[in-house]
């Protein structure tokens, strides 16, 4: 297991500048946008306003900056060029399926940690390869969604064991800071975002994970 992180860590290592300015570019303006209540007490039609962006963000701009990720990794693995407006053209071409299958896998999700955890988390990871499976085989969405359930039986617990600590090591040390520190003011506001950009940046690395079997599994699949 120890081999199978280092390689997702080299990898992003040595991606790191076209993964970060690619994510930045489309989630940054997003991420500024829902940390603005942080600088002070806003009006309420602007609080409406940003929780507007924020459900679009997880929505719309989540799915879209996915496609754009897969496409940027496929680049790199491929020896071609890094060529960020590709990546979000590519995605956008894809946009609405990835936006069905991501709303109906969080849903799934959602329902199963409601349930007792567990089911959610294995529904996390059976239905991982659906953003694949979009990208690349032009799946419907819930084809997709039916598809990555079925082929990440035998890839299960590789593939949750190192999402399990990749979660706990990038997400109880936010859950802990917000917690620990509360207030108002510009210097807690670009803390917040500084560290809402880092988290978008390192979340690359679940994707890179779950990117590497989805590549094992169509190799074998050959």
């Amino acid at each position: 297991m120890s081999i199978l992180f280092k390689e997702i860590i080299d990898f992003f290592k040595e991606n790191i500048i076209p993964i970060s300015i690619l994510i930045l570019k489309i989630e940054l303006p997003f991420i500024i946008i829902d940390n603005l209540d942080i600088i002070a007490e806003i009006p309420l039609i602007i609080k409406i306003f940003t929780t507007i962006v924020g459900l679009a963000f997880v929505f719309i701009v989540i799915p879209f900056s996915t496609g754009a990720q897969i496409t940027l990794c496929s680049q790199i693995i491929n020896r071609t060029e890094a060529n960020l407006n590709k990546c979000m053209h590519e995605s956008r071409s894809h946009l609405l399926h990835m936006i069905i299958g991501s709303l109906v896998s969080f849903f799934l999700i959602a329902g199963g940690l409601v349930l007792f955890i567990i089911p959610g988390i294995i529904l996390g990871v059976r239905l991982s390869f659906f953003p694949f499976f979009i990208m690349y085989e032009d799946y419907k969405p819930l084809l997709s969604l039916k598809e990555s359930f079925k082929v990440t039986k035998e890839y299960m617990w590789q593939i949750a064991y190192p999402l399990i600590v990749l979660t706990l090591i990038f997400v109880v040390p936010g859950i802990i800071l917000m917690e620990t520190f509360q207030g108002i003011g510009i210097l807690y506001f670009l803390f917040w975002v500084v560290f809402d950009a880092t988290y978008a940046i390192l979340g690359c690395l679940a994707l890179i994970l779950v990117f590497r079997f989805y590549c094992i599994h169509k190799k074998n699949d050959a």
